[in-house]
């Protein structure tokens, strides 16, 4: 289902997505025989220690002693670091930026789709969020371009707020038309280029270096906040 979909009825998009379980078979009892195949290279741990390390997202690699009961979301251990700050987070996030040094290519451990473009999301629940402003849009116009002019109210605030300039900030967006055209800094579409001369004009006057992050639409922080 799209996103606008799921937000308009969330119980259809859970009861369609319980339909899909179909046969099935149970985690918690191949974990015995994954844990057999590899016993003399596995410390000795319990049966309810495995089979509490079965919420961890695939592909993710932890020490044995941590654990994750099984979820819904994607998780990656139990044990938090309270040292680790927003700052370090981005510093780690700003090593995956893609060769052109506009946006981040994430790994998350999600099994992709081998035709689909490989990039990933970034999960929201990496940050602690509050809502800072929100506006009403005077004219109407296409989404694409209020995803643009979204974007450029959020360098604005950053700026008149928090006075920043000459600086490299992470922003996370929903929208890949979005992260595209200003990751390049250009567009074939007239409607976009005029908001994007504008964030490129606000980029250049404060010394801003923004680094997009795609975020899922139904996970989008602000997205409570766009509909008020």
């Amino acid at each position: 289902m799209s996103a606008s979909n799921i937000k308009h009825d969330a119980q259809a998009y859970e009861d369609v997505r319980c339909s899909f379980v179909g046969d099935s078979f149970s985690m918690y009892s191949f974990v015995i025989f994954s844990w057999g195949a590899c016993r003399e290279l596995c410390p000795r741990v319990t049966y309810e220690h495995l089979a509490m390390r079965m919420g961890l997202a695939p592909g993710f690699s932890c020490h044995v002693s941590l654990t994750c009961p099984l979820q819904r979301a994607l998780s990656y251990g139990g044990c938090r670091d309270p040292t680790i700050s927003v700052g370090d987070l981005t510093r780690i996030l700003l090593t995956r930026v893609n060769h052109t040094g506009s946006d981040v290519r994430v790994t998350t451990g999600r099994v992709m789709n081998p035709k689909a473009f490989p990039r990933q999301s970034a999960s929201p629940d990496w940050w602690a969020w509050k809502h800072v402003f929100h506006c009403r849009w005077s004219t109407r116009e296409h989404i694409n371009r209020l995803e643009m002019r979204s974007i450029l109210l959020a360098f604005k605030w950053r700026v008149r707020h928090l006075c920043e300039s000459e600086c490299r900030f992470i922003h996370l967006t929903d929208s890949y038309v979005s992260l595209s055209v200003i990751s390049k800094g250009r567009s074939s579409s007239t409607m976009l280029m005029s908001v994007m001369k504008q964030i490129a004009a606000f980029q250049f006057g404060f010394g801003l270096f923004p680094v997009l992050i795609h975020v899922e639409s139904t996970e989008n922080p602000t997205d409570e906040a766009s509909r008020i």
